[in-house]
């Protein structure tokens, strides 16, 4: 018969196993992402809940479950993404875009009336529309995405913006953000630019481009400007610091205002 000391070291031992046996039981909670089914293959962490739910309202995420994950092949499978904010509550507002890292295909992505500070795109090879406008992004860095058409980065802080890698650009919209100088000189196929509400002191690059048709500049600290470009059809200039203007062999010019 065992002894009154030997029965509690049994009952102990027997609790121990107790929980790790109940601690196994729940592995599925525990398994660190990304987790691999064998029926859909592995997944991406996706931090953010609010990026999740947009995910899922958009039958982008499958599982439509908000578990912080995606199936890679979700992610690889979506071409356009609008997550752009239609509700009231800011608190369901995205601010971490981790994971857009594995949505390697996407070639339009909206994230409109966010909360984004950062943004990392450079996984995202493939991007040709991108609209980021109303968010509160200080920098962003565009230099993988050389297949960029359309950019769309209005009323954040951008301080600079550098379109150096992205000579494929047509449409530029970047108003009511904080840039002091503009560099084109690398994107001669541009159509359309709105830099209006900005602090520029200087644009260059025009000189460049042979299809820009609409130029918005309003509202910045131009002193001196000067185009002459034929294809142009109407300018936005007014409330800048204008001393000298010079609009020469603009010939399909249709409206110009240039009120200070």
């Amino acid at each position: 018969m065992q002894s009154s000391s030997e029965l509690k070291k049994t009952a102990i031992l027997f609790l121990i196993l107790t929980f790790f046996l109940s601690c196994n039981s729940n592995n599925e909670e525990l398994t660190p992402y990304p987790v691999i089914d064998p029926d859909v293959g592995p997944s991406v962490s996706i931090p953010d809940h609010n990026f999740e739910a947009s995910l899922i309202a958009q039958r982008i995420d499958t599982d439509g479950e908000l578990n912080h994950q995606i199936w890679e092949q979700d992610a690889l499978a979506a071409i356009e993404m609008n997550l752009f904010f239609t509700g009231s509550d800011n608190e369901d507002k995205i601010t971490d875009l981790t994971g857009i890292e594995a949505f390697k295909n996407v070639e339009h992505l909206i994230v409109g009336d966010h909360a984004l500070q950062t943004v990392s795109l450079a996984e995202n090879t493939a991007l040709k529309k991108l609209y980021l406008s109303f968010n509160q992004i200080t920098e962003i860095d565009l230099s993988k995405n050389t297949s960029l058409t359309h950019l769309f980065i209005g009323r954040n802080d951008l301080t600079t913006l550098d379109l150096s890698h992205n000579t494929e650009l047509q449409y530029l919209h970047a108003e009511a953000n904080q840039l002091t100088s503009l560099d084109l000189s690398h994107n001669p196929d541009l159509i359309e630019v709105l830099v209006t509400a900005n602090l520029l002191s200087s644009v260059t690059g025009f000189e460049n481009t042979s299809q820009l048709t609409k130029l918005y500049l309003g509202f910045n600290d131009l002193q001196e400007f000067s185009i002459h470009q034929p294809s142009l059809e109407g300018l936005n200039i007014e409330n800048n610091l204008l001393t000298v203007l010079n609009v020469d062999n603009c010939s399909n010019l249709e409206y110009l205002l240039a009120r200070q």
